[in-house]
């Protein structure tokens, strides 16, 4: 008799079962939340971007695609001058948000100042290059497709080359 009484009955196990489902749903409702913010969170990121490259072209229109493209060089070359605030904690953290990439230790205008210089990404590009193993390249090319995503800004040989075709072809030299 003892066991039949501290056995749950068909009710309690079926309101312990609508409270498993009521868990597992309120989970399923903030991991979708969150993808959700963070989709939109890249949207915005996408938009920001190209709201850039869209001023680059009314700039452009409005002063010349030589004068911006060399404005933009000119205000690359000055972050590489004036590294003090990349090279804080907090500067690094928000470098991605930056309008120059800063040092990268290529031209301006390569495909290689993809990535904020600050970037462990490109600090263990440098080490792959030297002898580092193939995933350690696939990880640091994995790591900056996500700080390309997290950039406010195009690459700078991103915009110098939209604005080349946007004023036939022509581009100042990095």
């Amino acid at each position: 008799e003892k066991q039949e009484e501290d056995a749950p009955g068909p009710d309690e196990l079926a309101c312990r079962s609508r409270a498993a489902a009521l868990r597992s749903a309120a989970v399923l409702i903030c991991v979708a939340g969150l993808a959700t913010q963070a989709v939109a969170h890249v949207l915005r990121l996408a938009a920001s971007r190209a709201a850039e490259l869209e001023a680059d072209r009314a700039a452009a229109e409005a002063f010349g695609a030589d004068a911006l493209q060399s404005a933009l060089v000119k205000i690359h070359r000055g972050a590489e001058d004036h590294d003090d605030l990349r090279s804080s904690g907090l500067g690094a953290t928000l470098a991605h948000a930056m309008i120059s990439n800063g040092l990268s230790g290529a031209p301006p205008s390569s495909p290689a100042d993809d990535a904020p210089a600050a970037s462990p990404a490109r600090a263990g590009a440098a080490a792959s290059q030297s002898g580092g193993r193939g995933l350690d390249r696939w990880i640091d090319r994995q790591l900056d497709r996500v700080i390309r995503l997290a950039s406010t800004h195009p690459p700078l040989h991103v915009r110098i080359a939209e604005l080349a075709h946007f004023d036939g072809g022509s581009t100042v030299q990095t």
